[in-house]
């Protein structure tokens, strides 16, 4: 039976805390709401926005009313009151709630705002390949690379 070392301990935990955090930072961004793209979807629609003094949002429609942007947003509210986009145009800036007109896909290169271009297939595979998500690329392979060297130095400090 093999012991279980103080420093061996400290490396599960560090493997640990950092498959933990890498979760945490995922479901954060999944779950995170671009208040700017909030204001686009309102004031896009025709509808004036606002964020009060405590930082909530709020979208106001012709009828007096308003409900909390986030939500509008999120379909929980004002779905009477939604209405349809314009496909967006090349060169433009495009949201998740928009589509690119016909012939045009959303962009993004590394720090830069989504546009709608017209790419060929070559173009558009090595776009995609260079590109496509970098940022998301370097911070998993750093998490694979921290639980792997607390994997090795538990391994290690076993056969010591």
């Amino acid at each position: 039976m093999s012991r279980i070392t103080v420093k061996g301990l400290f490396y599960l935990t560090l493997c640990l805390f950092g498959m933990l955090w890498f979760l945490e930072i995922t479901i954060a961004i999944n779950d995170a709401v671009n208040i700017d793209e909030v204001n686009v979807y309102c004031t896009g629609m025709g509808y004036q926005f606002e964020l009060d003094a405590t930082r909530r949002a709020w979208c106001y429609y012709p009828d007096q009313s308003r409900s909390d942007a986030i939500q509008f947003f999120q379909g929980k509210t004002g779905n009477e009151y939604v209405r349809p986009f314009p496909c967006v145009v090349e060169g433009d800036e495009v949201w998740t709630f928009q589509t690119c007109c016909k012939g045009l896909e959303p962009y993004a290169r590394s720090n830069e705002r989504t546009r709608c271009v017209n790419y060929s297939g070559l173009e558009k595979a090595a776009n995609r390949v260079i590109f496509g998500r970098f940022e998301g690329i370097i911070f998993g392979v750093f998490v694979i690379a921290l639980m792997a060297t607390g994997i090795l130095l538990l391994i290690y400090g076993r056969k010591r």
